[in-house]
């Protein structure tokens, strides 16, 4: 116990404490005893592309693709099959550099949400968990005036 910390802040520090958060969520055990890195998959779908990034439990960046790097310009980049075949590259990619198992964020309204986790599936990465994190507003924005005729 900190006797300069406030009690709020050592609560947070007990419960997100780094060797916590790595031994629980972060790492598996092999069984040759050694620990495997897991990644998070960060899915973000607009409604003009798909940019898919791979980034390691310290959250660095380590591989990255989208629609649009693919190849597919203008309004094709918005479709489902461009979005699942940025994420079947970044799954080769993702193999290149050891990862087999991954945790995936989506985020966004576009097109490219459920394709972009089966493209995931289907270039050999297994998914370990889904979390959508799309942002939903409460309240919204103000409404226009009402019109006068």
């Amino acid at each position: 116990m900190i006797p300069w910390i406030s009690i709020r802040k050592q609560h947070r520090l007990n419960t997100y404490s780094s060797i916590g958060m790595k031994h629980s969520f972060f790492y598996r055990l092999n069984s040759s005893d050694e620990r495997e890195t897991i990644p998070t998959i960060h899915i973000h779908s607009s409604l003009n592309n798909t940019i898919i990034s791979c980034a390691d439990h310290r959250g660095n960046v380590q591989c990255w693709s989208s629609a649009g790097t693919c190849g597919f310009k203008g309004s094709r980049r918005s479709t489902t099959y461009a979005a699942q075949a940025a994420a079947e590259d970044l799954a080769k990619k993702s193999q290149m550099l050891g990862f087999s198992k991954a945790h995936v964020v989506v985020k966004g309204i576009g097109n490219g949400k459920k394709a972009s986790v089966r493209g995931l599936e289907s270039g050999g990465l297994s998914i370990l968990s889904i979390q959508d994190k799309t942002a939903v507003p409460f309240n919204g924005c103000r409404p226009p005036r009402k019109r006068r005729v």
